[in-house]
């Protein structure tokens, strides 16, 4: 290993701010090593003062020991070309600078929950009440002022032809930024962990109907985004700005800002979820909670589309009819969630909270999953006619079952708590068409999951 040993003795270091000097009472003389390893305490406090020892006048230093190999040790933010006539103090104070932000990135790169509380957290409608102004907090002001300051770092160091010629500014600005942000970020966490101090149960409670925005439900989706999706992003957001500081120090080593611009855009997303999950309506969260299993029964409604229109010797009557009956099951259940997310879950006013408990909250959001995975594993089994190979009649017949449980679920649910909530001019006139709709949809689904089975029965036997 190439290294570098110094016998140091510095003139300061730059306050925790960044803006000015402070003097240190070190030993006669700190020894600091740099090289391709580890460096040691002081190395790794003060490496720009190190450079700036190393660029001063001899009499502030005594090199004791180099290896003649290449030193490691990293060009600092300047021009190639300085020396120790022209690394002006503006020149060092700047690198000082420089480290103390990619110190900071990297310690908010580390910040994390405390995971030492696992006891399960209290909760009493009492002591979540008391919770009520905290949380409040956390979606109107925590958040948007978290984003708010990932957003100003983000714009500080895009434009990074501009940043390179006069990073001054950048840096400053990011300094300053950092720290509130460090403040804000510990702010969040704090009142996460005294809402939800410890381990939350799966949210299948059946009497927490009055808990409004404290159901588990909520509580459940909330702490998963935050402890898991936020924290996640929000550490490989400053680990991306850190490598961009770094790369701004090397003269001649171009950086790219993609990465900053994606962690920063997935960060936000997650913030927005979180102020979501703390202060949205409850339809809202299940509705935007759909998108993923809606988008899997598109793929596959186009691929079972692709299958009809196909021409294939392989391809016996009965698979063709069993293909053909089957298209009817996915226009119908792209129809039935096209109709509620748009006209019955699509409420820019709609309640905060519904009368449904949490596990009833779940039930209706897993329907989508349960209904797309039937879909998409029936179209798996489908494909396999045109390649000559056996279709997976039971499974297919499984899954419309399933489907077809699914959705009277999503009825029964829709009938008792979402439909009193639909706001029109004419309320009585819109509920009474929006119920005729689900019934006529009912009779439709029941029976097209006939003719599925029937026609998987007429195949099982032409095959067997």
């Amino acid at each position: 290993m190439n290294f570098l040993v110094i016998d140091w003795h510095p003139a300061g270091t730059l306050d925790e701010s960044g803006s000015g000097p402070v003097h240190t009472k070190l030993s006669p003389a700190a020894r600091i090593v740099v090289g391709s390893g580890q460096k040691s305490e002081h190395a790794a406090r003060a490496p720009s003062e190190l450079k700036m020892c190393t660029t001063s006048p001899p009499s502030c230093r005594k090199v004791t020991e180099i290896h003649p190999a290449k030193s490691s040790a990293k060009k600092r933010m300047c021009d190639p070309t300085d020396t120790p006539e022209t690394a002006t103090p503006g020149k060092q104070r700047l690198r000082q600078q420089a480290e103390l932000v990619i110190k900071r990135f990297a310690s908010l790169a580390e910040v994390d929950f405390d995971a030492s509380d696992r006891t399960p957290t209290d909760l009493s409608i009492e002591r979540l009440r008391t919770k009520k102004d905290l949380l409040t907090e956390v979606h109107s002001t925590l958040l948007p002022l978290l984003e708010e300051q990932i957003t100003t770092i983000y714009g500080a160091l895009r434009h990074h032809d501009e940043v390179r010629k006069d990073p001054g500014p950048t840096i400053r600005l990011v300094l300053k930024v950092q720290v509130e942000l460090g403040q804000t970020l510990g702010q969040t966490i704090r009142a996460f962990s005294e809402i939800i101090p410890g381990q939350l149960p799966e949210p299948n409670q059946t009497n927490d109907q009055h808990y409004r925005e404290f159901k588990t439900y909520r509580l459940c989706g909330l702490s998963s985004l935050v402890r898991g999706e936020l924290i996640s992003r929000s550490n490989y957001f400053f680990s991306q700005c850190k490598q961009v500081i770094e790369k701004l120090q090397l003269p001649r080593d171009p950086y790219e800002i993609g990465d900053v611009r994606c962690s920063c855009h997935a960060l936000r997303r997650s913030i927005d979820g979180a102020i979501a999950w703390a202060n949205g309506s409850e339809l809202t969260i299940i509705r935007d909670s759909w998108q993923d299993g809606l988008n899997k029964i598109d793929e596959a409604s186009n691929d079972l589309f692709w299958l009809v229109g196909s021409k294939n010797d392989l391809i016996n009557q009965e698979a063709v009819s069993l293909i053909q009956s089957y298209t009817l099951i996915v226009k119908l259940s792209k129809l039935f969630f096209k109709k509620l997310s748009r006209e019955g879950m699509d409420q820019e006013q709609g309640p905060l909270c519904t009368e449904m408990c949490s596990y009833q909250l779940k039930s209706l959001e897993n329907s989508v999953n349960i209904i797309s995975e039937s879909i998409f594993s029936a179209v798996c089994q489908l494909e396999e006619a045109p390649l000559g190979g056996e279709v997976g009649i039971q499974s297919i017949i499984w899954g419309v079952e399933k489907a077809l449980t699914a959705f009277q679920t999503c009825l029964l649910l829709a009938e008792f708590y979402i439909v009193p909530l639909l706001p029109r001019i004419d309320v009585c006139s819109f509920q009474i068409e929006f119920r005729t709709w689900f019934v006529n949809w009912n009779l439709l689904f029941s029976q097209a999951t006939h003719n599925v089975i029937q026609a998987c029965r007429t195949y099982e036997q032409a095959v067997g």
